[in-house]
């Protein structure tokens, strides 16, 4: 997961060591949680800070 992160470009997050997300499909989003479509998918702790600071800066 990890070289997938390194090589997509800046849509896209990691926001768990599974999940690496495209923040244009992002419907809805709090400190723990963002929903894709239909899907709600948690962000570890690990992540917050760098998923928080993707949408809110």
């Amino acid at each position: 997961m990890s070289q997938w992160a390194e090589r997509l470009d800046d849509r896209f997050v990691r926001i768990h060591r599974a999940y690496l997300i495209n923040i244009g499909h992002v419907s809805s989003w709090t400190p723990t949680q963002v929903t894709v479509q239909d899907r709600v998918l948690d962000i570890s702790r690990t992540y917050r800070g760098s998923v928080a600071a993707r949408f809110v800066g």
